[in-house]
């Protein structure tokens, strides 16, 4: 009864936002992956409360501890597959977020200068002086200035 106690808040309140999500995708028939979370949660929780109350109904019997005992593992099932896939959802926000600052940073870290060979040799001249066709020089370990 306790970890009823426990998952209840967890399903529904927690879980609210795969509930509406797959709700949702339902009404536009494109079912995605809420609607897996939302479906695997709630049928471990109403199942096993549904065993729960099975079990208190019925005579305590050796077969009905046991019954009851494997309850508590489904109990706990729809909890943690809300908590993984919100700290999977958590880690790819956070992933986004890093991925974006180094698209803005990526300017900023191309070089003002480039090495062109000629037949006279090698000359440092700005990007912006080059040209299709130019031959350009790159050193170990040096950036590339321009693309193409």
């Amino acid at each position: 009864v306790l970890l009823l106690l426990l998952a209840t808040p967890m399903q529904f309140v927690i879980g609210r936002r795969f509930h509406t999500a797959a709700y949702k995708a339902l009404r536009r028939k494109s079912p995605n992956m809420d609607v897996l979370v939302s479906v695997a949660s709630t049928t471990s929780y109403f199942y096993s409360t549904g065993l729960l109350a099975f079990c208190l109904v019925i005579p305590v019997t050796a077969s009905s501890h046991e019954l009851v005992m494997a309850t508590n593992h489904f109990f706990s099932m729809g909890p943690i597959l809300i908590g993984v896939v919100l700290l999977g959802k958590f880690l790819e926000a956070k992933a986004k977020i890093t991925a974006m600052e180094a698209l803005t940073d990526l300017p900023s870290s191309q070089p003002a200068t480039a090495v062109l060979c000629t037949a006279d040799g090698d000359s440092s001249i700005p990007v912006e002086l080059v040209e299709l066709g130019d031959i350009l020089r790159v050193f170990s370990g040096g950036k590339i200035a321009v693309d193409g």
